[in-house]
This record gives structure tokens, sequence and C-alpha cells, in this order.
């Protein structure tokens, strides 16, 4: 006996010839060619396979000379506590509202989390807040020049190439 392909709320069963008055029969195209390498699929065939891609839109690149780095200021659990209560939101609404956790948003205000770049976008947006800041050179260039009075490992290790360059 030969079982019948039925549909029944959206799930397809092989039944009986008694309990097919449950569902719908699924009438199955046997006589329908499959497309192989040496038949290719008919024109109908193609249009029922037929889907429609939308084109993703172009992301035009910034030149790395416009790109400004950012670093998050050091004040960010105060400023995103005082926005979120300003905003007379819990911590548990803040989180329901940039799709975080209760646990994330408690870490953040209290300082014990770094967030990530797409976290901080997230609750710049939402808080209508600015987390981040632009670096400094002059932070930069202070932070890394080498003093001149001091020795170095390099200058006692080769004591020899510093008495040549006096």
């Amino acid at each position: 006996m030969k079982g019948i392909l039925i549909d029944v709320e959206g799930a397809r069963l092989t039944v009986c010839d008694r309990c097919k008055r449950f569902g719908q029969e699924v009438r199955k195209h046997l006589n329908r060619p499959r497309a192989s390498p040496s038949h290719p699929p008919t024109e109908t065939a193609l249009r029922i396979h037929k889907r429609t891609i939308k084109p993703r839109p172009v992301q035009e690149k910034t030149p790395k000379s416009e790109l400004q780095e950012y670093e998050l200021v050091e004040d960010y659990p105060q400023r995103i506590k005082r926005a979120r209560e300003s905003l007379k939101a819990t911590q548990l609404e803040l989180g329901k509202r940039i799709g975080e956790r209760l646990s994330i948003i408690q870490k953040l205000e209290t300082g014990k989390m770094w967030p990530s770049d797409s976290l901080v976008e997230k609750i710049e947006r939402t808080l209508h807040i600015t987390l981040r800041a632009p670096v400094s050179d002059d932070l930069i260039s202070h932070h890394y020049e080498k003093p001149t009075s001091e020795l170095t490992i390099g200058d006692v290790a080769n004591p020899v190439a510093k008495k040549k360059a006096s």
C-alpha cells in the first residue's frame, strides 16, 4: 500500500487512504523534467525559481587621510548614567532600547567594562550623547618624546658609539 502526501496546517504528511480527509492532498509534478547538465531547465522552471535580489547600497570608502581617530572619554560612565537619568529611564529600560542585558549597562555605568565601538554607537544614538573625542596629536608626540638628559639602554650597552658621536 502506497501512502498519500497531504498538507495539514503547513506540515506535509504521508498518510493512508482513510486519513487523507484530514488534510489537502499535495500533488507531485512527476512529469516535469529536472534540470541537469544534459537537460537545461525549461523556461517555466526558470520562472518558478526566479528570485528578485535587491542590490546592496554601495558604500563609498573614506580615504585614510580623512579618517580621524577617536578615543573613549574618561568620564564615559558618568555621562551614560546622567543621560539615562535625564531621560527618566531605568538601567533595564536602557538595556532593552539598545538590545543589551541589564548587567552590561550596570558594568558600563560603574566603569567595570570598556564598551566596544558598536556598543558606543548604540549608546550615543539612543541617549543623544558623545562618548568619543578626537585623539590629539600633541598628546601622542609629547608622550613618545625621547628624553635628552637621561641615559638609555643603548647608551649603556654601546658606550663607544656615544664617545665617537661627541
